[in-house]
């Protein structure tokens, strides 16, 4: 009876602890600020805190640092971001990723007299990595 017990105890452990390090859907997120206008590549990667089994679904946003009265009428920021190269591991896994970012605040609709580079904005920039994923696990080689 105890050799069961103990067999069953043994079986629950291991399936605990492989679930938790099985592959699933996850998330991992990354910022980076930027002054001003123009183009901008990150020096350092985002590093993620799970290994991508495949390469991950890209989602940016961006926020202006100083609320309402930091946005000036007729030249609202637009920006834009991507990944322009991957970090894997020696099992070819995602693990981070090298973004840039661009960033402007004129118009295309804008009329020509109006070309200074206007404000320098403040912006947080957001990206989201998402896909199929390994949660890094202490003694566990994903």
């Amino acid at each position: 009876m105890a050799n069961t017990i103990l067999a069953q105890e043994t079986r629950r452990a291991d399936t605990l602890r492989h679930g938790e390090n099985a592959a699933r859907q996850a998330f991992s997120y990354g910022y980076f600020q930027t002054t001003g206008w123009g183009e901008v590549k990150a020096g350092t990667p985002i590093l993620f805190d799970v290994v991508f089994t495949d390469k991950p679904a890209v989602m940016y946003a961006f926020e202006v640092v100083g609320g309402e009265q930091a946005i000036v009428t007729g030249r609202f920021p637009r920006a834009d971001g991507g990944v322009f190269q991957w970090v894997k591991n020696d099992k070819e896994h995602y693990t981070a990723a090298y973004v840039m970012v661009t960033v402007d605040n004129i118009s295309a609709w804008t009329a020509p007299s109006a070309t200074s580079p206007g404000p320098d904005y403040i912006i947080n920039h957001c990206f989201t990595f998402m896909g199929s994923a390994y949660k890094e696990l202490p003694g566990l080689s994903t």
